[in-house]
């Protein structure tokens, strides 16, 4: 307890040396983020923070220029590839290339992708993890188990880590005796202390430790919060049996930041950063704002990184957005994230089927992973690591097919393991006809 009130002071006293930079901005995304976007006040200043960027964007980078005082809905829907082909002119001539941070992405599903962040940015991102965390028990100084891919462009150092209080686990190191090491770590660490990992590797903990019989306690593990992958609702409940605390789901990615996450005042929905980013939601087929309840692509509009501005950034994501009932009808939490557009599965009518549905063939045999593939419109396989005499596929052929229609044709195939991504995650769909 000492050392954790120990970096807390030393991180505000940091931060008060450097003008209260981190300590303002979460200010200001506690009041929009946890208040009411809708209201007049609050809007007005995310509409401020929009407006600056755009005029900072037509005044500074050249891609920009030819939009100086356009309406933000006249921009150019933008993805990954636009400033790919046109990297240099993404770049704001205000800033020194060398002065500026890099966020990278591992090109798991496509190529490597590489964002530039002034410090301004990077101040917002630290609020913004602060913000998020405590909305779940987290805490600045608190001990966090980091789990996800760490190597050479993003390990911390030995200092590092001791004063972020992170214990960090590369999520390539999954054998069964790292496994147990590490539950047993967490086990015995009296701290107050947050989970932070992506579910296939949380998924893996517990598919070891019920295999093993260990069962834990964990001590003050105030909550246990999933990212990079999507967290169905039966994981999340293993994995709050498992843990024995409250399981969140944050949606983020490497080029932005925390864009939505499960709090303890939403926890089936995720509540979005309006404190940071403009979002808007479009139909998958055209540009036309998508209807509450309807799937719909996820464009941000970064708020603050005027290194490369990104607006109206299609990130490639779909989800679907919560019935709002305010007079400016603006959303304040996705009911559910389907994850990347490219691997969204289809039934035989072209309806987008949830791909956590897919979780359910775990239910009809003893099968340890799965992976569900659309290879044509109306041909689908499950591959499964699991033994063939112990999956009852006539089940799971029964079952999906009311999900997926009448005439879809539904194949087995098995492996020992499904290899994870060089990222480190694993992906459990895949439209192999679509993309």
């Amino acid at each position: 307890m000492f050392l954790q009130d120990s970096r807390r002071r030393l991180f505000l006293a940091i931060d008060f040396l450097k003008g209260n930079q981190i300590s303002k901005n979460i200010e200001e995304i506690d009041a929009v983020v946890g208040g009411d976007v809708d209201d007049p006040n609050t809007f007005e200043r995310v509409n401020q923070n929009l407006k600056a960027v755009m005029k900072h964007a037509t005044s500074t980078v050249p891609f920009y220029r030819q939009f100086d005082g356009y309406e933000l809905g006249n921009f150019p829907i933008i993805n990954k590839n636009t400033i790919l082909n046109d990297y240099d002119n993404f770049l704001s001539q205000y800033f020194n290339p060398k002065k500026l941070y890099k966020a990278s992405s591992s090109g798991s599903t496509g190529v490597p992708f590489t964002i530039f962040q002034d410090r301004g940015k990077k101040n917002r991102n630290t609020s913004d993890v602060v913000h998020f965390s405590e909305s779940v028990g987290g805490q600045i100084g608190i001990k966090y188990y980091y789990f996800k891919l760490w190597d050479h462009t993003n390990k911390k150092s030995n200092l590092e880590k001791f004063l972020q209080n992170i214990h960090q686990h590369n999520v390539m190191d999954s054998g069964e005796n790292e496994i147990i090491d590490l539950a047993y770590s967490i086990n015995r660490d009296q701290e107050k202390k947050v989970i932070l990992g992506y579910p296939s590797f949380l998924e893996r903990i517990c598919d070891v430790l019920e295999k093993e019989k260990i069962y834990l306690e964990y001590p003050n593990l105030e909550s246990v919060i999933t990212f990079g992958e999507g967290l169905n609702t039966l994981l999340k409940q293993r994995l709050t049996k498992v843990f024995k605390t409250e399981v969140y789901a944050r949606y983020s990615n490497n080029e932005n930041g925390i864009l939505a996450q499960q709090t303890s005042n939403s926890p089936e929905m995720y509540k979005l950063n309006w404190g940071s980013y403009f979002f808007e939601f479009l139909a998958l087929d055209s540009d036309r704002p998508s209807l509450p309840g309807e799937l719909g692509r996820i464009v941000v509009t970064d708020l603050f990184n005027y290194a490369m501005p990104m607006i109206r950034y299609d990130t490639g994501d779909t989800g679907i957005v919560h019935e709002t009932t305010g007079v400016r009808r603006i959303p304040s939490h996705l009911s559910e994230i389907f994850g990347r557009r490219a691997d969204i599965i289809f039934d035989l009518h072209g309806n987008a089927v949830s791909p956590f549905i897919f979780y359910m063939v775990l239910e009809f045999g003893e099968i340890r992973q799965y992976q569900f593939i659309q290879n044509t419109k109306n041909k689908y396989m499950f591959r499964l690591v699991a033994k063939a005499d112990k999956v009852k596929e006539n089940e799971i052929v029964r079952y999906f097919k009311n999900v997926l229609g009448e005439k879809a044709q539904i194949s087995f195939d098995y492996f020992d393991q499904i290899p994870i991504l060089a990222s480190g995650k694993w992906r459990k769909v895949i439209n192999a006809w679509r993309s």
